[in-house]
């Protein structure tokens, strides 16, 4: 019986040991955007998924949550004024159950208010493919944000 205890240990051990990584995938994205919207908008580049410690790709939730030792994690995002374009090209390792989403939000907000905005009329959310994007920001006429590709 004791034997039998210390197998189901060990398989649980190597089990668990085997879960513990996960692989990666090293995704490029070669990003425009297009602000034709009358009011400036603020660009973050994030992931849906892990792996979540990378840097340049936190979250704002993320960066709300590193304590001070771990100064390395920060928002990575870009204000685009009216009528201008921003361009990056980023790598990033991905699980294979995750993606790159682009965050628009409207104006220029300020760390608390980018953790209070969920989707909706002032922030939106776009899955980038690997590769080339295009993303034109618009107004539609109830001054929601109007994301097209």
């Amino acid at each position: 019986m004791n034997r039998l205890v210390a197998l189901a240990s060990a398989l649980v051990v190597a089990t668990s040991l085997v879960g513990c990584s996960q692989p990666t995938n090293t995704v490029t994205f070669d990003l425009t955007i297009h602000n034709q919207s009358p009011t400036q908008v603020f660009a973050v580049l994030t992931k849906d998924g892990g792996p979540a410690d990378e840097p340049g790709w936190a979250s704002p939730e993320q960066y709300a949550m590193t304590p001070p030792e771990k100064e390395s994690l920060v928002v990575s995002g870009v204000v685009i004024p009216p009528g201008k374009t921003a361009s990056a090209t980023k790598t990033g390792k991905f699980y294979v159950d995750s993606r790159a989403m682009l965050r628009i939000y409207q104006g220029k907000p300020t760390l608390d208010e980018l953790l209070a905005t969920s989707v909706g009329p002032l922030r939106k959310d776009v899955a980038l493919d690997a590769g080339k994007s295009t993303i034109t920001i618009e107004n539609a006429p109830t001054v929601q944000l109007k994301v097209t590709r």
